[in-house]
C-alpha cells in the first residue's frame, strides 16, 4: 500500500503565490482522490472552509505541532505511518504537484512489490520551471552527481520511501540549519546504510500557474539563493563525512 504525505499552509489569502499554491493544493488533492491514493497532510493557518474542502476531497489531515521545517516534516512521516500501518511505502510530495501523483501511482504496484526498496526521481527536462528554480536544481544535480559518481536529481523533493526507511527521516537531527536539508541529507544517509534504492526517470512538469507567477519574483528569487546557501554546503559537507567512514 503506498501514501502521500505532505504539508499546507492556506497562507494570505491576498498573498498571490500562497494563495495559488493553496488552489494547487485542492488539485493535488484532487488528484489523489481520482486514483484513489490515500494523502495525509499536516496543516497549519487554513480556515475552516479550506479544511472542509480537503476532508470532502479524503484528506486525512492533523494539525501542525512542529515548528521548524524539518521538524514539521518528520511530524509528517510519522503520523502517517501511524495513521496507515498497512503502508508499505510512503510518498513525500509537495502540495503544488499535482502531475506527480499519476507518476506514482502508474509505478505504484512494481513499488509496492519491489519490498524494502525506495525511489528517488530524476527529471528528464527543466523546460518547464522558471530559470531561476531551474538554475537551482541543475546545480544542485551537478554537485551530487560529481560526489556521489551516479547522475543524481538530488534537491527535487518528491521520493518514496519503504517503511523500514523512514527511521532515517524521522531520527534526523540536523547539523545544517534543519531547512531543506531535513529530507535531502537522510537520502545520502539511506543510500550509503546498505538499504535498496532505485532512481527512476520521469517526465515531471511543473505546474504552469505556479511558473508563471514565481517566474522572477523577488521573494521567490531570495528563497532560491537560501536553499543554495542550505542544500549545498550539507550535501558537501555530508559527502565528505560519509568518505571519511568509507561509506562514499
Amino acid at each position: 500500500m503506498l501514501v502521500s504525505v505532505t504539508t499546507i499552509r492556506e497562507g494570505d489569502p491576498t498573498d498571490p503565490i500562497e494563495a495559488l499554491r493553496a488552489t494547487v493544493f485542492l488539485d493535488t488533492a484532487q488528484s489523489h482522490r481520482d486514483l484513489g491514493l490515500p494523502l495525509f497532510a499536516v496543516f497549519v493557518d487554513c480556515s475552516d472552509v479550506y479544511l472542509e474542502k480537503l476532508t470532502q476531497l479524503g484528506v486525512t489531515l492533523e494539525h501542525q505541532s512542529e515548528s521548524r521545517m524539518g521538524g514539521i516534516r518528520r511530524q509528517a512521516l510519522r503520523s502517517a505511518s501511524s495513521a496507515f500501518p498497512h503502508a508499505t511505502h510512503f510518498l513525500w510530495c509537495e502540495p503544488e504537484k499535482p502531475a506527480f501523483a499519476q507518476i506514482a501511482f502508474a509505478n505504484a504496484e512494481a513499488i509496492v512489490s519491489s519490498g524494502d526498496t525506495s525511489y528517488f526521481f530524476n527529471r528528464l527536462s527543466m523546460t518547464s520551471y522558471p530559470a531561476e528554480q531551474a538554475h537551482y536544481y541543475l546545480f544542485a544535480r551537478s554537485v551530487a552527481s560529481a560526489l556521489l559518481l551516479f547522475d543524481f536529481d538530488y534537491a527535487f523533493g518528491p521520493m518514496i520511501l519503504a517503511r523500514c526507511a523512514l527511521r532515517h527521516f524521522v531520527e534526523y537531527r540536523s547539523e545544517y540549519g534543519d531547512l531543506w536539508d531535513s529530507i535531502l541529507v537522510p537520502r545520502l544517509r539511506l543510500m550509503k546504510s546498505g538499504l535498496p534504492f532505485q532512481i527512476l526517470n520521469v517526465a515531471f512538469q511543473n505546474d504552469c500557474r505556479m511558473t508563471k507567477v514565481e517566474t522572477g519574483h523577488p521573494g521567490i528569487i531570495l528563497k532560491r539563493l537560501q536553499q543554495l546557501n542550505n542544500v549545498i554546503p550539507s550535501l558537501v559537507h555530508e559527502c565528505k563525512l560519509l568518505a571519511k567512514h568509507g561509506n562514499l
